[in-house]
């Protein structure tokens, strides 16, 4: 038996190079299938590779698109669109404060209209794609479909193009207006901006469970620009409703707002509040039992009430107030939507589906701008890290919360524990309707 020895190749090639063979024929190697020397097809460039793998999805009748989860929509947060499609998966931090003056000094665009950049306070690329990702998320409604469609032609490397697609009849309508979303440097700076943005005589109700800093901030400071509150127990609704009622005869004949602040779950008891019930009755008691021409939350039938959602312990993954009702929502961005406890900032969303809405819009951007309680880019930046995280992180942490609320319970130490997924918890019913997936929050409070 003759047998016939060959060189491996070096290291990665004793795994799957020359296969040695001991066989009576003498040339009885052969290349494994790994280092074949049949020419390879010529490489396609990654953009024509992926159009083909669009056409045929589209052709095997799969559906190109389909509706992003509230996941996929923020894991592309910040992306910058003005890059035709070829954009930095981690949006670039833009530190400038002043920007280049044209020669006839008028900053406006090329195009002639105004908005052209004059300083940081007022415009900044990275603040701005911040308050972008959140006004989306904030109205953003998973079972609408997107259309079926290649925007304009799409120019290969080749330099072909492709027409653009059709929108695809199956289509539902576009998704509602993107409300005016404004970031500050704290939340406690957001909430004193909703308040600057309201007209004087303010008057406030709150809820009687709420976070400390709030009220705090009505009494050693509003106080003395003639802000006046009252605390009332949102889940009792001829409360809210008399309140409210009182409030509104003290503004009566003047320009004065008030302001229907609501929390839930609340800080720190857990209390539900019923948020599109609240913004109807809201809109009873300033119209007489009628509705203004936006569906609520205007201020066309009488005294201007705004209705003002602190749902910091329920960001948009779980719970979404406009979509509610209400005429704007808050967040201290500190909390959830950072993430990761190196930022301080607070975000406001306005609706533009109501006239409160748009009037409060108008007046935050005017409070941003010359108040200047703006946050740094790189806190923006950060919290753009933060949503790209968010709906992964809250799942976990409602689970972590549900688990723990479950196991206090039952526990002999622990008295009455408040967690709004507990099923002995009285507002569990609002909270499945209004707490979207299941989530009802990652925080909870249990007393001793």
């Amino acid at each position: 038996m003759a047998s016939a020895t060959f060189p491996l190749l070096p290291s990665a090639g004793r795994r799957a190079g020359l296969i040695l063979a001991r066989r009576t024929e003498p040339h009885a190697c052969r290349l494994s299938p790994r280092f074949s020397t049949t020419p390879r097809p010529p490489s396609v460039p990654p953009d024509v590779a992926g159009r083909r793998a669009f056409d045929l999805r589209d052709e095997r009748g799969e559906d190109n698109s389909r509706a992003q989860s509230m996941g996929t929509l923020l894991s592309h947060a910040g992306l910058m669109p003005h890059r035709d499609g070829n954009e930095p998966l981690s949006p670039p931090i833009e530190l400038a404060t002043t920007y280049e003056r044209p020669p006839d000094g008028n900053y406006l665009l090329e195009d002639g209209r105004g908005g052209g950049r004059v300083y940081s306070r007022t415009n900044n690329n990275t603040r701005e794609a911040l308050e972008r990702a959140v006004a989306e998320m904030e109205v953003w409604n998973p079972t609408r479909r997107r259309p079926k469609r290649r925007v304009g032609e799409d120019r290969l490397s080749d330099g072909s193009t492709t027409p653009p697609m059709a929108d695809s009849d199956t289509a539902l309508p576009p998704p509602p207006a993107l409300p005016v979303c404004a970031s500050f440097s704290s939340g406690m700076a957001a909430t004193s901006a909703v308040l600057l943005s309201l007209n004087a005589p303010v008057r406030v109700v709150l809820p009687d469970d709420i976070y400390h800093g709030i009220p705090t901030a009505l009494h050693s400071v509003f106080r003395r620009h003639g802000v006046k509150w009252t605390a009332v127990d949102m889940t009792d609704t001829d409360g809210v409703k008399e309140a409210l009622s009182l409030s509104v005869a003290e503004v009566e004949g003047t320009d004065g707002d008030v302001v229907l602040w609501l929390e839930t779950p609340s800080n720190p008891l857990c209390k539900v509040t019923d948020i599109r019930a609240l913004c109807e009755l809201a809109d009873q008691v300033r119209c007489g039992g009628g509705s203004d021409v936006d569906g609520g939350g205007g201020g066309s039938c009488g005294v201007n009430i705004t209705t003002v959602v602190d749902s910091t312990w329920a960001p948009p993954p779980i719970t979404q107030p406009l979509l509610l009702g209400a005429d704007a929502v808050l967040h201290s961005a500190t909390k959830y939507l950072g993430g990761h406890s190196d930022v301080l900032m607070g975000m406001v969303s306005a609706s533009s589906a109501t006239s409160s809405g748009r009037r409060l819009g108008a007046a935050l951007r005017e409070v941003q701008s010359a108040a200047g309680a703006v946050p740094s880019p790189f806190d923006a930046w950060l919290v753009l890290r933060g949503l790209r995280t968010l709906d992964v992180r809250i799942r976990r942490q409602c689970s972590n919360a549900s688990a723990l609320a479950e196991f206090l319970s039952s526990h002999p130490g622990a008295g009455r524990v408040h967690y709004p997924g507990l099923r002995s918890h009285p507002g569990r019913e609002i909270a499945e309707g209004q707490m979207s997936g299941g989530l009802y929050g990652g925080m909870l409070s249990f007393e001793v």
